[in-house]
C-alpha cells in the first residue's frame, strides 16, 4: 500500500535540530509552530521560550514545562531571535542559568488551545496550520524497527504499543493515509538522524490516545513588542 500525502509543508521550516539530552521539546515545537505562522526568516530563540516557561513554574533547566506556561510565555512577553541566546545541548547550570543582558525585540503571539482533541489537531493542518503536540510517548517512536517503510517515508505508531508516563511534543506538519489510514506527518526534534531527516508520519490510531494537550499558532494572532 502506498502513502497518499495530502498537506505536506516540512519544507517550510527546514532542517530539523537536535535538543540533545535536555527536556526541551516542547520548546523546540512551539518555536517552529511560531515561526511557521509569522514566516520569519529567523530561528526564534528556544533558550529563552524554555527559560522564561520554567521560571513560570519554579523549575529549572533540568524539569520539563508545560504547554500552558509555554503559551502564556508566547503570548508575554514573546520571543526574541535564536542568535540573542544561541540553544547548547549541554545542560546549563541552573545557579546561572539566566538570559543575556540586552533587550531583544520581542515577538509575541497568542496560541489557540486544541486540548486532547485529534480531530482539532487534524484539522488545523489541513488548514495549513501546524500543530504543536503533546503525547504519550511509547517505545515504537524510538526504536526503529519498529517503523516501517513507504518509498522513502517512515511510518510509525503500532497502536497496540503499550504508553510511558513520559511527555514529548512534536509539531505535526502534514497529514495524509496511509493502508487508508489516516496519519499525521511529525517533526521532531532529535536531530536529523530520526525518521527520515527528522520526520516521520504517525498513525492518528497511535496518536489520538496518547494526546495530552495541543495548541496552534495562526499568523493573525502575531504581533511584535
Amino acid at each position: 500500500m502506498t502513502l497518499m500525502v495530502e498537506i505536506d509543508f516540512r519544507a517550510d521550516l527546514g532542517p530539523v535540530r537536535d535538543q540533545g539530552r535536555r527536556p526541551t521539546c516542547l520548546a523546540f515545537a512551539a518555536s517552529d509552530a511560531h515561526r511557521h505562522a509569522r514566516r520569519h526568516p529567523n530561528l526564534f530563540c528556544v533558550e529563552w521560550l524554555f527559560h522564561h516557561a520554567a521560571h513560570r513554574a519554579h523549575t529549572g533547566p533540568n524539569d520539563g514545562i508545560t504547554a500552558l506556561d509555554t503559551r502564556a510565555v508566547l503570548e508575554n512577553p514573546g520571543q526574541p531571535d535564536e542568535a540573542f541566546w544561541p540553544y547548547s545541548s549541554v545542560s546549563p547550570n541552573p545557579q546561572t542559568w539566566k538570559p543575556p543582558v540586552g533587550a531583544p525585540t520581542l515577538w509575541q503571539c497568542r496560541p489557540r488551545t486544541c486540548g486532547a482533541n485529534p480531530a482539532a489537531v487534524c484539522a488545523s493542518v489541513k488548514n495549513g496550520v501546524p500543530a504543536v503536540v503533546c503525547f504519550r510517548v511509547s517505545d515504537a517512536f524510538r526504536i526503529p524497527g519498529a517503523w516501517e517503510t513507504a518509498g522513502a517515508e517512515i511510518v510509525l505508531g503500532v497502536k497496540e504499543d503499550s504508553s510511558t508516563d513520559e511527555l514529548h511534543a512534536v509539531v505535526a506538519v502534514g497529514c495524509g493515509s496511509y493502508r487508508s489510514e489516516p496519519v499525521l506527518l511529525v517533526r521532531n526534534s532529535w536531530g536529523a538522524n530520526w525518521g527520515r531527516d527528522g520526520h516521520a508520519w504517525v498513525r492518528e490510531s497511535y496518536l489520538g490516545p496518547r494526546l495530552a494537550d495541543a495548541f496552534t499558532i495562526i499568523r493573525g494572532d502575531c504581533h511584535v513588542l
